[in-house]
C-alpha cells in the first residue's frame, strides 16, 4: 500500500533490511523500484543504520525498517539519517509486539 500511495516507480529506490520477509522488499520490486538491501548489525537482526548512510543516492525514496523479533531498531538514528536526506521512513512493526523504545512501547 504504501509503494502505491507514495507512487513509487522504476526511478526510485528503496532501502531494505537484506534478513527480512520477502514480502518487504517484493512490494517494491513489483512497483518496478530497485530494492537495495542493506546489513544487519553484528548483534541483533535489525538494520544498520550505518549501513543505510553508506547505500543512500539521489534515487532512495524510502527505508524500510523491521522491528525483528520484538527488538526495536535504532529509530532515533534512522530518523535522524531520513531527515538528513529527505527519505520517507516506513516501520514494519509486525514483529514488535509487546517491543519497547526507550520506555515507549
Amino acid at each position: 500500500m504504501a509503494a502505491m500511495l507514495l507512487d513509487i516507480g522504476p526511478e526510485d529506490e528503496v532501502i531494505v533490511p537484506s534478513y527480512a520477509y520477502v514480502s518487504d522488499a517484493t512490494a517494491f520490486a513489483n512497483r518496478g523500484a530497485k530494492v537495495v538491501f542493506c546489513d544487519s548489525l553484528p548483534d541483533i537482526p535489525n538494520i544498520d543504520p550505518e549501513d543505510i548512510l553508506r547505500k543512500i543516492t539521489s534515487r532512495t525514496r524510502m527505508i524500510v525498517v523491521i522491528h525483528y523479533g520484538g527488538m526495536a531498531c535504532n529509530m532515533d538514528r534512522i530518523m535522524e539519517i531520513a531527515r538528513e536526506h529527505n527519505i520517507i521512513v516506513l516501520e514494519d512493526a509486525a514483529h514488535a509486539i509487546d517491543a519497547y523504545y526507550g520506555s515507549k512501547p
